[in-house]
C-alpha cells in the first residue's frame, strides 16, 4: 500500500493532466456553468495572483463581501486557488481552457 501511496503522490501531476484529458468536456461545461457571464466570471478573469480581493471589487464596482463569496465558490469549484502574503489573500486561475 505503501509503494502505490509514494507511486501516486510522485505521478499527481500526470494523473491530473490524464484527468483533464479525459473529461475536458465536462470541466468546460462545469466552469462554464459556474461562470456564466456576471460578476462571478468578472471576479474570476482578474484572478491573475496579483490582484487582491479590495481592487477585484475597485475594478468591478462591487462590495468586497460580494468579491469574496464568489473567490469562496470559485475555490469551491477548484477554478482557483489563493495564496496569502504579507497578510493579503490573492487568488490566481488554476483550471484554463
Amino acid at each position: 500500500m505503501e509503494d502505490l501511496l509514494r507511486h501516486l503522490d510522485a505521478n499527481v501531476g500526470d494523473i491530473l493532466a490524464l484527468y483533464k484529458l479525459l473529461h475536458a468536456e465536462e470541466i468546460t461545461k462545469a466552469k462554464a456553468g459556474l461562470l456564466g457571464t456576471g460578476t462571478k466570471k468578472g471576479v474570476y478573469d482578474l484572478c491573475d495572483g496579483q490582484t487582491g480581493v479590495g481592487e477585484i471589487a475597485k475594478k468591478l464596482n462591487v462590495t468586497q463581501p460580494a468579491v469574496s463569496n464568489h473567490l469562496s465558490d470559485l475555490l469551491q469549484a477548484g477554478l482557483v486557488a489563493v495564496e496569502e502574503r504579507e497578510g493579503r489573500k490573492f487568488y490566481q486561475k488554476r483550471l484554463e481552457r
